[in-house]
This record gives structure tokens, C-alpha cells and sequence, in this order.
């Protein structure tokens, strides 16, 4: 609350009084995460991994590899990814971060098919469309007409460019 109001100082503040209280708890490490930023995010994961931190929930543990993968700790994110998997837990956000994951490693294609089945749940994902298109202009794939209609009303610069060369591309094989 007090960070939403503008005095992420304060928030800070709170957090540090009680961390004795629930610095063995990964939710509150997320959220140290939002506030302060990843300075030792790779602690914390050391942590969690040898359960000195502990998951509550496990969209906490969803958010957190997602702070991990942001950061450019691929393969951590992935064991917390797994460590879901085998707790049969499944949402649109855990595969979409499974998907980036995919990228980031360099399997582009199938990382393609992920984000094609997760456009299918939902169309409304800025990201998910234009990893579509970059990836499918990367690898020379068709482009489905939904995702290019969805990329231009998103407006944004990016996804514009996006659409047009895609639109450019289209027009030159005709």
C-alpha cells in the first residue's frame, strides 16, 4: 500500500522491520524483488533451493522465476519451472514463462509453438504476439491473419513495425 502511494522508501523501511518475521518465506523475497530489485536475487534462489526459504504459494515461486529469468538466470528459473511441473501445477504464466525460457536458450521454434498455443488461450498478450511474429519472421513461418489484426490494434511502435514487415513480406511472395 504505501508503495502504490508513492513512498517505496517507507515500504522499503517496513519490509526491513520484518524480515526477522518472514525472511524464511519466498513470498516475502518477491516482493523485496518489486520494491528494491534483484541485487541478490541469486541469494535468495540459493536459499529457496536449499530450503532455508520457503514457498507458500506457488504463484510466489512463479513470480520469482520470472524475477530469474529477467535477470538473466535462465537456468534457475527453469528449476523452479520443473520443481511446479512435478507439483502438477499448470497456469498461462507458467508456460508463458516456460516459452521464454525455450527463447532464451535458443529453441526458437519451440519456443514458437508454445507461444502459438498460449496466443490461442489468449489473444489479449502484447508479448506473446510479438514473440510470435519475431519468431516467425526469424524462422520464415507463416504468420496467422488473427495475429497480425492483433498486433495493429495493439498500436504500439513495435508491434506496427512488426505487422508491417510481416505485411511487406506477404506482398512480395504475391
Amino acid at each position: 500500500a504505501l508503495f502504490r502511494l508513492g513512498r517505496k522508501e517507507q515500504a522499503l523501511q517496513t519490509l526491513e522491520n520484518y524480515q526477522n518475521y518472514f525472511g524464511d518465506i519466498l513470498d516475502f523475497w518477491v516482493l523485496v524483488c518489486h520494491l528494491k530489485g534483484a541485487d541478490n536475487i541469486l541469494t535468495i534462489y540459493e536459499k529457496w533451493q536449499s530450503g532455508l526459504i520457503k514457498t507458500n504459494e506457488w504463484q510466489a515461486a512463479l513470480d520469482f522465476a520470472n524475477y530469474l529469468l529477467m535477470n538473466g538466470y535462465n537456468q534457475e528459473a527453469e528449476n523452479i519451472i520443473e520443481k511446479l511441473e512435478k507439483c502438477q501445477v499448470s497456469s498461462y504464466v507458467l508456460q508463458r514463462v516456460k516459452a521464454q525460457i525455450l527463447y532464451e536458450k535458443g529453441f526458437q521454434i519451440e519456443a514458437l509453438d508454445k507461444f502459438l498455443k498460449l496466443f490461442q488461450e489468449r489473444k489479449e498478450d502484447e508479448y506473446v504476439v510479438d514473440m510470435i511474429i519475431t519468431l516467425s519472421l526469424n524462422n520464415m513461418r507463416a504468420i496467422d491473419q488473427e495475429v497480425i489484426e492483433r498486433a495493429i490494434s495493439f498500436d504500439t511502435p513495435r508491434l506496427l513495425m512488426l505487422a508491417s514487415h510481416v505485411l511487406e513480406r506477404i506482398n512480395e511472395r504475391n
